[in-house]
């Protein structure tokens, strides 16, 4: 989950704010071969400090990606945000904005730029990355371990 999650949590974190805890299941029954460590299903529920909840899901099982994406459901709003587009469901209408670029090549772009030892703004902090990071480790420990993981203010 952590690896293919990590930028789902950040979009959390930005939208929802910190997380406090996670609870995660996972499973394994033997699809991705003998010797695999990873869940080939994973499923985690989030609460956010100001006492929102998020759902994440993580899958190894398709033979292709079949969606990546955060959903956001408010009062009155929902909002559908994925690799190609934004829709918007507000008032009985439906908007959709496509990405003004891709952003699986941007974000590649900007990896290489940072290892060639230039700058890419858009990436986030060191800080940030940690705290991410954090979320996932405690993701990945309930489901290990099969209880609630409290994250400390700090996280």
């Amino acid at each position: 989950m952590t690896e293919q999650v990590t930028h789902l949590i950040d979009l959390v974190r930005y939208l929802g704010g910190e997380v406090e805890n996670v609870v995660a299941h996972g499973t394994a029954l033997g699809h991705c071969g003998p010797g695999a460590d990873i869940d080939e299903a994973s499923v985690a529920i989030l609460r956010l400090a100001g006492g929102a909840v998020a759902t994440l899901t993580a899958s190894c099982l398709g033979p292709d990606r079949q969606a990546a994406g955060l959903d956001v459901v408010a009062p009155g709003l929902g909002l559908e945000l994925t690799e190609t587009e934004l829709v918007v469901h507000e008032g009985g209408t439906t908007e959709r904005i496509p990405a003004g670029v891709d952003p699986r090549t941007a974000v590649d772009a900007g990896f290489v730029t940072l290892v060639r030892g230039g700058v890419f703004p858009e990436a986030v902090s060191y800080d940030e990355a940690l705290r991410t990071h954090r979320v996932g480790c405690a993701v990945t420990l309930s489901a290990r371990e099969g209880h609630e993981v409290h994250l400390s203010p700090a996280a």
